[in-house]
């Protein structure tokens, strides 16, 4: 029997992958402890959402955690902590193609949702958070132990640059100043080691 699938997009052959990657991965490695040993490993995705791409390298006494998020003003993240999480998550803006030109894009838009685990506690309400080219770059202290409690990450941004001129306007399906709410829980940032 020969199945074929015809893929439209970039993104919808990531989710191909994902789902694959879901199935593959024995229950062992979806286990909170096993995630915290991989910071990698992603949780489940939020529905609608995109997830960017990752860098978690640990230091001695920290960790630092960079993702890849162009075209994304700092008014549009929203970075918060817990004691072994951090949640990325935010709005890029959705370009509208001008009319009547035809347009193949691989670029993610709209909100994005990630959230990256740790097997170590941090402190979250020390995080240094900097974006600057499209990169944010966190730095993460380890912590030895005290309550678990969220915080909200303030972000440093690099100076603003002019950006090259756009021939293509951006849609205003929604301001770009309305972040989504996201309500933290113990599923998305709580302890994983309590019982």
């Amino acid at each position: 029997m020969n199945t074929q699938i015809q893929l439209t997009s970039l993104s919808e052959l990531n989710q191909l992958r994902r789902q694959l990657e879901a199935i593959a991965t024995p229950s062992s490695r979806r286990d909170p402890r096993a995630i915290a040993a991989d910071p990698l490993v992603n949780l489940p995705e939020k529905p609608g959402t995109w997830q960017p791409p990752i860098e978690v390298r640990e230091r001695e006494n920290h960790f630092i955690l960079r993702a890849e998020l162009p075209g994304i003003p700092a008014a549009n993240l929203n970075v918060q902590a817990s004691r072994h999480a951090v949640l990325l998550a935010g709005k890029s803006p959705v370009r509208a193609a001008a009319r009547g030109v035809r347009t193949w894009s691989e670029f993610n838009s709209g909100e994005f949702h990630r959230v990256v685990v740790f097997g170590t506690a941090i402190e979250g309400d020390r995080i240094e958070a900097h974006l600057q080219d499209g990169i944010l770059t966190l730095t993460v202290p380890k912590r030895g132990s005290s309550t678990p409690t969220p915080f909200k990450v303030r972000l440093d941004a690099a100076r603003p640059r002019k950006a090259p001129e756009i021939s293509t306007p951006i849609a205003d399906d929604s301001p770009t100043d309305t972040l989504p709410k996201i309500a933290l829980n113990e599923d998305m940032l709580g302890d994983w080691w309590s019982n």
